[in-house]
């Protein structure tokens, strides 16, 4: 079995540092962040600011993707938008 590094714990300590570290910050961005909290909370609820923050993230790396990438956009994606946009309108609809 190939591996990084020479021992089985270094594989396993990288992986997870590496898949670990930035997910914390992803997930409490929106909660965090001063203006969010400041100005955004007075209009909107945290889960609004939240969905908000995903569609916008995931519609700029579709284009980034798509363009700079030069990936191709399947109707795999296309219902996967629909269904993300199905929940965007669940959550602002509450």
């Amino acid at each position: 079995m190939w591996r990084c590094f020479p021992f089985k714990w270094l594989d396993f300590a990288a992986i997870s540092g590496a898949t670990a570290s930035p997910n914390p910050s992803f997930a409490l961005f929106v909660e965090s962040h001063p203006m969010a909290n400041r100005i955004g909370h007075t209009v909107y609820s945290t889960a609004e600011l939240k969905t908000m923050q995903q569609v916008i993230t995931l519609s700029v790396f579709s284009v980034f993707s798509v363009f700079y990438l030069k990936e191709s956009f399947t109707w795999q994606h296309v219902a996967g938008f629909a269904l993300i946009g199905g929940g965007a309108t669940l959550i602002f609809k509450a």
